[in-house]
């Protein structure tokens, strides 16, 4: 049987409402519509074969259209091309939550995709990448001033807009990850463009003709080179720093809170560790070898975390992207616009006191 749900309007469902589609609306004519639970309708557009009907812990396969009370539509399965899946019986809210997928785009299996095998990669990248950064902006000042001859004030400024350009850009990197790709590519080209421009500032540190002679402050070009380096490390950093752990949540099951917080720990363990390898080991390295030397190590590491992460491609699992919520937003505001001057009759008032009992009508209105 083919099935097309409306999914209720905007705060018609709470959290933990589950879906009871009822005995009463198993019965319907080709083209009949019916209200099966508050805000949910039921409408049968082609009659199937066969007398089997789903039972509790059945497993079903629908596509459903979401829309406001205006009839703006702001989610559908069909427009995706992928059809919801869920257990009949179980809150559908943290059904669509845990589905995953494969790298081909199928279902993800549990045991064979995700873990904490898969999750502990993310800890691993996170201590290389973490040494990395932390390597460059914690020294940053001293290869302003020695190598590049700008004023303290100048450097510290300049390695104040680093940082903050860095941490900055993991707002618009997390939103990149949720809506528009898996969290898997996010990582991977953010963390490409942050290799890319250490390999730039690596190739300039062992070029003598894009470094200023003597005591002479940089030409313009050669700043050019520094800043389109420095700024590139910004970029892939605020990527990287939004992706990377999502990613590695998504790796363990939501239900399992004492795993969830042990990962995290780790993960926060992993990038103190990397901040402690930046500090010492790195750090020694810049003043006793050179920015050149340095720059070398920080470039193999970040490559080979880079790789390590895409090794471990056909285990991880991944989340289908959501859309831009900031669409979502915008359709409520819309709907607000257009049903401005509409008024809430008397029937609807009793409808909705006599059908959800969970809404209090005389708080807040």
């Amino acid at each position: 049987m083919d099935e097309d749900f409306e999914m209720p309007p905007v705060g018609g469902m709470n959290g933990d409402d589950e879906m009871d589609f009822g005995d009463d609306a198993s019965f319907l004519k080709v083209g009949e519509e019916k209200e099966i639970q508050q805000g949910l309708k039921k409408k049968l557009l082609k009659e199937g074969e066969g007398f089997e009907t789903p039972e509790n812990g059945d497993e079903v396969e629908v596509h459903y259209t979401g829309t406001l009370l205006d009839g703006t539509k702001f989610d559908s399965s069909r427009d995706r091309g992928t059809p919801f899946k869920f257990t009949l019986g179980q809150d559908m809210q943290n059904e669509m939550e845990e589905k995953f997928e494969d790298w081909r785009g199928k279902e993800a299996i549990p045991g064979k995709h995700g873990g904490i095998r898969a999750a502990s990669i993310a800890c691993v990248v996170e201590m290389m990448e973490n040494m990395v950064f932390l390597a460059c902006s914690t020294n940053f000042i001293t290869y302003f001033t020695k190598s590049w001859h700008y004023s303290s004030a100048k450097a510290s400024n300049m390695v104040t807009n680093f940082t903050g350009t860095s941490f900055l850009l993991t707002i618009i990197g997390g939103f990149v990850a949720d809506s528009f790709l898996t969290r898997f590519t996010a990582f991977v080209i953010f963390c490409s463009i942050e290799l890319l421009g250490l390999i730039l500032l690596t190739i300039q540190a062992h070029t003598p003709k894009l470094q200023p002679h003597g005591d002479n402050t940089p030409s313009t070009l050669q700043s050019l080179v520094l800043f389109t380096g420095l700024y590139a490390v910004a970029t892939g950093v605020g990527g990287v720093k939004a992706s990377l752990p999502a990613h590695g949540g998504d790796q363990l099951d939501c239900r399992k809170q004492g795993l969830i917080s042990g990962f995290f720990s780790w993960y926060f363990f992993s990038i103190c560790f990397g901040g402690l390898l930046a500090v010492t080991i790195m750090v020694w390295t810049e003043e006793n070898k050179g920015w050149s030397s340095s720059f070398d190590i920080c470039t193999v590491i970040l490559a080979s975390a880079l790789f390590i992460f895409t090794v471990g491609f056909p285990m991880y699992r991944f989340r289908r992207p959501t859309g831009s919520p900031l669409t979502r937003i915008v359709n409520v505001f819309v709907s607000a616009a257009r049903n401005r001057n509409r008024f809430v009759t008397d029937a609807e008032i009793t409808l909705n006191n006599s059908t959800d009992k969970s809404i209090h009508h005389n708080k807040f209105k």
